[in-house]
């Protein structure tokens, strides 16, 4: 009896669009070859080889015996010869014609199909329907095809493809053919494979009978999240074994490939209807608020979970929020934010890694879902479809008479909602993002579309207030418990720059929280791949980079994230909150804390471990899709000595540290010493350590290397040469040389684009009047308030457009010292 709920949630799913088509042998029958019958399966193929043989040379009896294909296949090379082979598989899988059944199974929106199959059933099937369908196997280029969309993937070879050549490197005529460590699994189309697995809502398998051990075990290791969406077709006539065999993957129903196409017919209408009115969104998940507690007071124990593992669950933040009790702080910025939506301003939260934006925007969403005026909406974390899954979810939003909202967390991850925001500028649908100030992509987006910006970074003295009742509360002011409010306050404000992300890199400082995270990760300590995984998890966590399983697999080059006993271990769940395919929240400082300071890694294993993960990026991009910007960009930010700085321990080893992690990587990615931009990060990591003269060899190789690339900006390279000079005439006795490199440093630093990174170097300023004003000659110190007069001029332009963070304040702070 087939189970109607099941056929419901099937229909719905393929009705979708967006689900996964995966076939076997079982698929193809039905179909006729150039010999009129349907295309043999391996144990049919292994029987025509094995007649051919035999009835040539008896002696090959015992060898064949077991019907083993591979061996049957070498065999019968070495007794005929590949061409003939080739011959046999030509006539046998070339196909002439489909059946009805074939016609309507393709006729209904598939998001891609995957075929263990070497004919071209399913795409010729699919033209019957005016529908276009690539061939393409896993030893093609993924640049070429996979942007094409319409895909079917031969696993195990393509008929079309076939000759001497492909017949060794790329036809799988094995039993054990379709996934196996040396082939599938470390191929580039594999990570897009898994991403269909992790984001089409329904997999359907047709006529595949899981007879491959790497197949079965991808499944199960990742049983609770595939199962309920993987639906498997097989033969009406299955046994009961056969049955509770395939439910150990999913839903069977029983109904052959036959049944599975009258099931379509029977259902065409309906399917096609809602496929076309269909108003739910795939790139896009509406929110809906948690049931909370208004009586919550939340335990110390609590607290300190969130401060130090930030990771408190959804409904305990949301239910202090809403509590008389309240124990944790609110941003004022809530209030302000949440007026700028009523009067339909598009938002753009700015801040630094690790000050809060997520956890503001975890309350925000809550806060504009009670009042019922808005559907609110975000991307999901763990989808990479194209741009018209975006496009055409904004559209449907547009359409609608209701507000909506949606709400992202980086900006520069979604860069394709923008793009289409901008261009059609629905009047009914605002945008609120958060991002990191004045990255100049995102100067660039946020003046495509008028954000109302607002920054999170400094605390205002209700939010100190709130902090230090916090601190007060766990005790960790320790033996500076005994100072007055006010001159915590001051501590907080000057010592940790009104920023909560330096107030709990302090808070990490004490012994007793690097041993409770080094106590949870001991458990880890003897299982490697464990221990490399949440190394890259706490790196792109760090980095602020979107944790789904596929791309941590890809960088740790293991799959221990997919194994339920390493997401579901209860020590790893103290340190990151795992949902299904993604790791949704995690604590950028905690991230950054577990690689430096908690003992569990070393200086040498972080090394070691960032160059092999770089190397194998590296390697796979090369093969992979060109407009692949999601990994792009995680390999630029492992390039960044601001990013390698910040992960190594703080001892006096870290500029050795620094230098062999640059010399190895551009020995392990070659094209990197003719980048430019390599030898300024080197630079850079060479400045911070004040080992000047390196830094000005490898700028020196940067501007040269600048001159052969054709219109290359030079601006960054600019900008640390700036700082280069500054550094220099700290160093110097004379007032004439002193005044000179300070002057140089200006002259770069007034030529390059007015935003953050200038005045970064700025900063110095300061240091520099501390450590030199008094050196230079009287006409000197006039010259010197003269350019701190015109950069404050264009600090003033730069504020105006910008906002104010604590560099440009602290630089304002200085340069508006000097009278005119």
């Amino acid at each position: 009896m087939v189970d109607i709920e099941v056929t419901r949630r099937l229909l719905k799913v393929i009705a979708s669009g967006k689900s996964m088509l995966f076939t076997g042998a079982g698929f193809s029958h039905g179909a006729t070859n150039t010999l009129n019958i349907s295309p043999p399966k391996g144990g049919d193929l292994a029987k025509i080889l094995k007649n051919n043989i035999l009835d040539k040379d008896q002696e090959y009896a015992e060898l064949l015996s077991d019907n083993n294909l591979q061996i049957i296949t070498d065999t019968f090379i070495d007794v005929f010869s590949p061409e003939t082979l080739i011959s046999i598989l030509k006539e046998n899988y070339t196909i002439k014609d489909v059946s009805e059944t074939h016609k309507l199974i393709a006729s209904v929106p598939w998001r891609r199909c995957y075929t263990t199959n070497y004919d071209e059933v399913f795409e010729i099937a699919s033209r019957f329907n005016d529908k276009i369908f690539s061939s393409v196997t896993p030893l093609q280029s993924i640049e070429n095809y996979y942007q094409n969309g319409q895909l079917c993937i031969h696993l195990n070879g393509l008929i079309s493809n076939l000759n001497k050549e492909t017949l060794l490197n790329e036809f799988k005529l094995s039993q054990d053919s379709y996934i196996n460590g040396s082939f599938f699994i470390k191929n580039p189309w594999f990570y897009y494979f898994q991403k269909d697995l992790e984001q089409c809502p329904g997999i359907v398998i047709v006529g595949y009978s899981f007879y491959d051990y790497e197949f079965r075990k991808l499944f199960a290791d990742q049983q609770n999240i595939l199962k309920e969406k993987i639906f498997i077709i097989t033969s009406s006539n299955a046994s009961t074994k056969e049955v509770n065999f395939f439910e150990k993957y999913g839903k069977v129903l029983s109904v052959g490939v036959d049944g599975f196409s009258k099931l379509i017919e029977d259902n065409i209408k309906e399917i096609q209807l809602y496929n076309s009115n269909n108003t739910d969104t795939t790139f896009l998940n509406i929110y809906y608020p948690p049931e909370i507690n208004h009586n919550t007071i939340l335990p110390d124990e609590e607290i300190e979970k969130f401060l130090v593992f930030g990771n408190l669950d959804e409904k305990s933040l949301l239910s202090d929020l809403e509590s008389e009790y309240r124990q944790l702080s609110t941003r004022t910025s809530l209030k302000e934010v949440l007026e700028a939506i009523s009067t339909k301003n598009n938002v753009l939260l700015y801040s630094n890694l690790g000050n809060g934006k997520t956890i503001f925007l975890t309350q925000l969403k809550f806060l504009l879902s009670k009042t019922g005026a808005y559907n609110i909406y975000e991307p999901r974390k763990n989808m990479e479809l194209g741009v018209q899954d975006c496009i055409g979810d904004i559209d449907k939003l547009a359409s609608s008479f209701k507000r909506s909202i949606i709400v992202i967390d980086n900006l520069l991850e979604y860069k394709d909602i923008i793009k289409h925001y901008n261009n059609i500028q629905p009047k009914n649908i605002c945008i609120v993002a958060t991002s990191r100030r004045n990255i100049p992509e995102i100067v660039k987006i946020s003046k495509s579309i008028n954000f109302y910006e607002v920054s999170l970074d400094n605390l205002d003295e209700e939010e100190f207030n709130d902090f230090i009742r916090i601190i007060d509360n766990l005790s960790l002011w320790k033996e500076r418990a005994g100072k007055s409010p006010q001159q915590k306050v001051v501590e907080l404000r000057d010592k940790y720059q009104s920023q909560i992300s330096y107030i709990l890199l302090k808070v990490f400082e004490s012994k007793n929280i690097q041993l409770k995270i080094l106590t949870v990760l001991s458990v880890f300590s003897d299982n490697k791949d464990a221990k490399k995984t949440i190394f890259v998890i706490s790196l792109l966590g760090f980095l602020d980079v979107i944790l789904n399983f596929t791309t941590i697999s890809l960088l740790s080059g293991n799959n221990s994230i997919r194994l339920s006993e390493f997401k579901n271990n209860d020590n790893l769940r103290q340190l990151f909150l795992i949902n299904e395919n993604i790791i949704e929240k995690r604590s950028s400082v905690l991230c950054q804390n577990i690689i430096r300071s908690s003992g569990f890694y070393d200086a040498e294993y972080i090394i070691n471990t960032l160059l092999g993960v770089v190397e194998n990026l590296d390697a796979f991009i090369k093969e992979s899709v060109k407009n692949d910007e999601f990994l792009k960009e995680i390999r630029k930010k492992f390039l960044k000595s601001s990013t390698i700085e910040k992960i190594l321990p703080e001892d006096d080893r870290k500029l050795n540290n620094l230098k062999r992690y640059y010399d190895d990587l551009k020995k392990i990615v070659p094209w990197l010493v003719n980048d430019p931009n390599y030898w300024v990060q080197y630079a850079m990591a060479h400045l911070t350590h004040n080992s000047l003269k390196n830094a000005q060899n490898y700028l020196k190789t940067a501007y040269s290397l600048a001159e052969r690339h054709h219109e290359y900006n030079t601006d960054a390279i600019d900008t640390q040469q700036a700082r280069l000079y500054l550094l220099l005439s700290m160093k110097e006795v004379e007032a004439n040389k002193i005044l000179q490199f300070f002057q140089d440093a200006q002259l770069l630093l007034l030529k390059v684009p007015n935003t953050i990174y200038r005045y970064k170097q700025v900063l110095i300023y300061k240091q520099f009047y501390d450590a030199s004003f008094s050196r230079l000659s009287q006409k000197g110190q006039k010259t010197f308030i003269i350019y701190c007069n015109d950069m404050k001029k264009e600090l003033e332009i730069f504020r105006n457009e910008n906002g104010f963070d604590w560099v440009s304040e602290s630089c304002y702070d200085f340069l508006n010292s000097f009278d005119g």
